[in-house]
């Protein structure tokens, strides 16, 4: 086999080995396990918290760091 044929069949092994598969999640998972009491209490799950205040901490080089307080 010419080099040139030798770098096609490779590009193309190359191509078709990479790529994305994913596999089934576990038959037996029963999902996530209930939040303990206290921390149930601690963070009510209906309570949404509001933003009260954002502050830029550095802003260099089109990249912006922000600080965001919530309630």
């Amino acid at each position: 086999m010419r080099p040139l044929g030798v770098k096609i069949c490779s590009l193309l092994f190359l191509s078709f080995s990479c790529g994305c598969y994913s596999l089934p999640m576990a038959s037996e998972y029963a999902g996530p396990r209930e939040r303990p009491h206290s921390v149930a209490d601690y963070y009510p799950a209906d309570e949404q918290p509001t933003v009260t205040a954002i502050t830029e901490l550095k802003n260099e080089n089109k990249i912006e760091v922000t600080r965001h307080e919530l309630s």
